[in-house]
């Protein structure tokens, strides 16, 4: 029986092919903005708010916020000289991404008017150059900052630790977009405008944020001497989140 089985039951040699599988990871990012931010706290602020005059009676009254609105009140131009009035804690970012080069984000203000004459704006970064987890997210802890420097009624600079916010293209500023400000909704008129070489640098990091991270400064708001009384009175600021 043994001599008859053996090559009755004998393994056969398996055969072998295979399938290639192709694939690619697409870039993914989401960007959060809220204002009047608290310390350590990604939450939407609505109270009023201390703002800081660069000199006494700069500021205008405070008053409770909508969201994602910033009021610096009605504001007392020099004569003489350029003032500032800062809103402290003013803007947070929270951005996630799967770019393993990183984001950047950087900001450019966005007018339905040439605001950029006897007035401009500074951000004071309040988490430096690179981002932090929720729980050192700090609000300011600066005093009032020094007026920002004007050439031809043009914002040229911001006082230490500042960065003066350039303007959309000339003639092609357009008051925002479509949408909500702050929310996801919104979308930039001018999208191909703004971009990372356009915009001023806030925050950036160089490698993937799957896990939040997050962002906060203030705004001071600046008049050049002898800013007239029918100077713009209104402007957006618009994040541009940019994958690397």
């Amino acid at each position: 029986m043994t001599a008859l089985s053996s090559p009755a039951f004998a393994a056969g040699t398996p055969q072998y092919g295979s399938v290639k599988l192709n694939w690619s990871v697409n870039t993914q990012a989401s960007m959060q903005i809220v204002t009047q931010y608290a310390s350590h706290a990604f939450t939407q602020g609505s109270s009023a708010v201390a703002l800081e005059p660069s000199s006494a009676g700069v500021c205008g009254n405070s008053a409770a916020e909508t969201a994602f609105n910033l009021s610096y009140g009605a504001l007392n131009p020099s004569l003489s000289s350029s003032v500032g009035c800062n809103y402290p804690s003013a803007v947070a970012v929270s951005v996630t991404t799967n770019d393993s080069n990183g984001f950047a984000v950087t900001q450019v203000v966005d007018s339905t008017t040439s605001v950029g004459s006897y007035v401009g704006f500074c951000s004071f970064p309040n988490t430096g150059a690179s981002p932090v987890a929720l729980t050192s997210l700090s609000t300011s802890s600066r005093t009032a900052p020094a007026a920002g420097t004007f050439a031809s009624h043009l914002l040229t600079g911001c006082a230490s630790g500042g960065t003066a916010l350039p303007y959309g293209t000339a003639g092609n500023e357009n008051g925002g977009g479509t949408g909500s400000p702050g929310n996801a909704n919104w979308t930039s008129n001018n999208a191909t405008e703004w971009n990372t070489s356009a915009g001023a640098a806030w925050v950036s990091q160089a490698s993937a944020a799957t896990s939040a991270v997050y962002a906060g400064e203030d705004i001071q708001l600046n008049l050049d001497a002898g800013a007239p009384s029918t100077a713009a009175t209104s402007a957006y600021i618009t994040l541009i989140l940019t994958p690397q």
